[in-house]
């Protein structure tokens, strides 16, 4: 066989060639993705009780309806009008009639300590006021965390909270973070655990910079420390049962017998800081004309400087006539 009658086969084996490679091709099985039916869920807010308010009413959604697959959980959206928003103690009552309890242990997973750091003034008596939360200690700028997963409820400058940010949990809590020099989120934004909302600064009523941390229900505080353990920086262990016994305010109770036993009052009141001479929660001087920081220290062999940290004040505060200075 010569060459010219091999080049006049050739174009010849090539088209029949690729006619069998189409025809295979149209022989292949064609997968077709199976459809998802369709089912009503309905979601909820893991409240006990069935008492909600607009805002944690229960919405209903669609959802495909995929055997063999773990969907994350959802929960509701909450949508919070200005005015709902204007005030830090705002309540629209999201506690339950019968009260509510936490399971800290299974909690635990879904929680973030907002900042890693220590903290240099407690919840409670505050000279003749009351700190109503707890302040860890930060340098300017520092970011801040949502401790779980919520909305925002409010974010703006606030009194002496200074720039503050208050969040709605899913659980029923809110959790207050002020003295912010800047808000990162706004009102109705959606966070997550962990999620950074703001950057620490000393706004507001502040003499260093420092995050003030607030634990609320009801737009009523309790003691942060029943939730959070603030020196190993994670939740508490065992249940947090929250209720208003009549119409009282609300009682939080923290069922770890080693912590509830030494546990300082939800809501200590003006009196349990009136100072007398036996005392065993510490010595006072109450301020009287030409009394001094340094002329105090003296007569009670202290600094002035431990005088300060005990009262959270500076060497320069202004002693009013007839406050009530702890100097032991």
């Amino acid at each position: 066989m010569n060459k010219r009658y091999l080049l006049s086969f050739l174009p010849i084996a090539l088209m029949v060639s690729c006619g069998s490679l189409k025809r295979g091709a149209k022989s292949e099985v064609e997968v077709i993705a199976p459809k998802t039916e369709q089912k009503t869920v309905v979601l909820y807010p893991e409240l006990e009780g069935s008492i909600y308010s607009d805002s944690l009413r229960p919405v209903v959604v669609i959802e495909p309806n995929v055997i063999g697959v773990n969907l994350k959980r959802v929960y509701p959206k909450m949508i919070f009008t200005s005015v709902q928003s204007a005030n830090v103690k705002y309540s629209d009552k999201t506690l339950p009639k019968n009260g509510m309890k936490l399971d800290l242990d299974e909690l635990s997973n879904e929680f973030t300590f907002p900042f890693d750091s220590r903290v240099i003034s407690d919840y409670g008596i505050r000279g003749r006021s009351i700190h109503t939360g707890i302040d860890i200690k930060s340098n300017a700028s520092d970011t801040i965390h949502a401790v779980f997963d919520g909305v925002v409820r409010m974010s703006k400058g606030y009194s002496g909270y200074g720039n503050v940010i208050v969040i709605r949990h899913y659980n029923g809590l809110e959790t207050v973070y002020a003295h912010n020099r800047r808000n990162l989120v706004k009102v109705n934004d959606v966070v997550k655990s962990g999620d950074p909302i703001s950057l620490e600064g000393r706004t507001g009523r502040a003499t260093t910079e420092h995050l003030h941390f607030e634990v609320r229900v009801d737009g009523e505080y309790f003691n942060p420390r029943k939730l959070v353990d603030f020196e190993k920086k994670k939740l508490q262990s065992g249940n947090l049962t929250i209720t208003r016994p009549g119409s009282k305010s609300i009682l939080a109770v923290l069922s770890s017998v080693d912590i509830k036993e030494n546990m300082p009052n939800d809501h200590p009141t003006f009196s349990d800081s009136k100072p007398t001479p036996s005392s065993a929660n510490g010595k006072y001087h109450k301020i009287v004309s030409g009394d001094t920081l340094y002329g105090i220290a003296l007569k009670n062999k202290t600094t002035v400087s431990s005088l300060c940290k005990l009262n959270n004040i500076t060497k320069n505060t202004t002693l009013k006539l007839g406050r009530t200075l702890r100097v032991k």
